[in-house]
């Protein structure tokens, strides 16, 4: 359509509005979908790192657990160690008085005779 500008009543083509609609709206909804596609790729990018430092998260909390009953295996083996040590010492001591009673009872018998 073809109106007259006010400014200097002379015929100027300039576009209605319904021209100026037109273009702008072909214009905004390719800007709108490049956006939409922007902040669903963003959306997506969000939900892939949450999920890589849930899955992290669980690998640390999994690491831990493993380090904890590591550390009680070895205080496990290290006080069965210290058990079977004790239990040698008392068998030795057990034998040596054993033995110092045979000598003494073997003394006995030689001293009677």
């Amino acid at each position: 359509m073809l109106y007259i500008n006010k400014i200097d009543r002379g015929r100027q083509p300039t576009y209605g509005p319904s021209h100026v609609i037109g273009r702008g709206c072909t214009a905004t909804i390719s800007i709108l979908s490049i956006l939409s596609i922007i902040s669903s790729i963003s959306i997506i990018s969000i939900i892939s790192i949450i999920s890589i430092l849930s899955i992290l998260s669980i690998l640390s909390i999994i690491s831990i657990i493993s380090i904890i009953s590591i550390i009680s295996i070895i205080s496990i083996i290290s006080i069965i160690s210290i058990i079977s040590i004790i239990s040698i010492i008392s068998i030795i001591s057990i034998i040596s008085i054993i033995s110092i009673i045979s000598i003494l009872s073997i003394l006995s018998i030689i001293s009677i005779k």
